[in-house]
């Protein structure tokens, strides 16, 4: 497995000279928000081993880099957001749809009376938010395929609103309802001067997203919310927002799961089965190969077989039943065998696809992104900060901090050896 560097290259042959050699085994957790999964990394050219970082952003497998995650998610959302009036900014938050009537369970204060008829306790009853009043009768692979097109859903949402604002910027957050469907947080960046005429903003943008849908049947819920956020603390509160919503996200909770016994069990295991049986791009990429291989197969045993049946025939020169009606059977044949043999494999679950979807109750790897620059517009941050851009000044920052300490170390030597040559003369 190889690191790749060298993505900027115009060529595709440029290779990494990094190598990955497993887990650093020799290496303790130092600092204040130490790696506890650092990786070794070979340098192919020098032979030189160093270790880095894991990388994840799972506080459940690292809580150094998961912070670090979102300190860089906070850098980047503050780099677009601009305080010389040119533009203005607006917070979108968009919904999944109903799949099925869930419990009500106040977050905090009073009890609350429920649809299932009973008055609910914010802490006691905390294991039923979210949880539907039926199990069997909550569409989760429906809500299993939202949290893994809402991509694509938001990419239509995303053109339509540019349809009506065309210089609009954006940053988005996914986070995680208590039901396990996922929505999302967006902050828009609208130049100011393309507002002449546009009415209610807030409430017009409400509506276009709103309204955007995908595959004909796929759409957003309907408690959408849109408000402006006005500078000052209004941006303080957003980020600090977007900050919990990416923390929450990094805690995993596809993989947590309550101990002992719980309400909502039987409606974790549900998720797990919808996003474990949906069928993702993978999954079909993988199926095509396999029937492209057994066509393949087969096609060669007909051959083989058809060889053999001309064979004979040379030789007794006759056959049983025509030429025509042994090529028919022969396809018959060849289409059943490769039809038995695909769903052997099936039931053997050979075919199993283990992709993140079907890990995380449908969703993919993104967490939350930004527009990127273009030749009609920039992306979200006006200085182009990256993660990778950080990655780097933070090597930068460190490679400086060692040669320092190693110039303090070799200068404390010297002195060391001065003061010896000293007292010994």
């Amino acid at each position: 497995m190889s690191v790749k560097e060298n993505a900027d290259k115009p060529n595709d042959e440029a290779v990494s000279k990094w190598r990955f050699r497993g887990a650093a085994l020799d290496s303790a957790p130092k600092g204040k928000h130490p790696c506890s999964y650092p990786l070794s990394m070979l340098n192919i050219e020098t032979g030189e081993l160093v270790n880095v970082r894991c990388g994840t952003r799972s506080e459940k497998k690292c809580l150094g880099c998961a912070w670090i995650y979102k300190k860089d998610t906070a850098k980047i959302l503050r780099s677009g957001l601009l305080n010389d009036g040119a533009c203005r900014y607006f917070f979108l938050t968009l919904t999944a749809p109903s799949f099925g009537a869930t419990h009500n369970v106040p977050k905090r204060g009073e009890r609350k009376k429920c649809r299932c008829g009973a008055w609910h306790d914010a802490e006691k009853d905390i294991d039923l938010r979210g949880v539907p009043l039926n199990c069997d009768e909550y569409d989760y692979s429906g809500q299993a395929y939202f949290n893994y097109q809402i991509g694509k859903l938001w990419n239509t949402t995303l053109t339509l609103l540019r349809k009506k604002f065309p210089d609009l910027c954006f940053a988005k957050v996914y986070e995680w309802q208590q039901r396990g469907a996922l929505h999302v947080h967006v902050i828009l960046r609208i130049p100011a001067a393309g507002f002449s005429g546009k009415g209610e903003v807030a409430s017009l943008l409400r509506k276009y997203a709103s309204s955007a849908t995908y595959g004909g049947w796929m759409h957003w819920g309907s408690q959408n919310d849109c408000r402006e956020i006005r500078g000052g603390a209004s941006c303080d509160k957003v980020i600090g927002y977007l900050k919990k919503a990416v923390s929450y996200v990094t805690k995993d909770v596809c993989e947590e799961r309550p101990k002992g016994e719980s309400r909502n069990r039987k409606h974790l295991m549900m998720l797990d089965m919808a996003a474990r049986v949906m069928c993702c791009d993978k999954c079909i990429e993988k199926r095509r190969e396999v029937v492209s291989e057994l066509e393949r197969r087969s096609l060669r045993e007909k051959c083989m077989a058809m060889e053999k049946v001309k064979f004979n025939a040379r030789q007794e020169s006759r056959l049983e039943f025509p030429l025509r009606v042994c090529l028919e059977d022969f396809e018959e044949a060849r289409e059943f065998s490769v039809k038995a043999r695909y769903y052997r494999l099936v039931f053997a679950s050979c075919l199993k696809c283990d992709s993140l979807p079907h890990r995380r109750w449908g969703a993919r790897a993104g967490v939350m992104s930004v527009s990127r620059p273009t030749k009609k517009r920039m992306g979200w941050s006006v200085t182009g900060l990256t993660r990778k851009m950080l990655a780097e000044k933070r090597r930068i920052w460190f490679a400086e901090s060692m040669k320092r300490v190693w110039e303090t170390v070799e200068a404390l030597s010297q002195c060391g050896t001065k003061l010896t040559a000293e007292s010994s003369g």
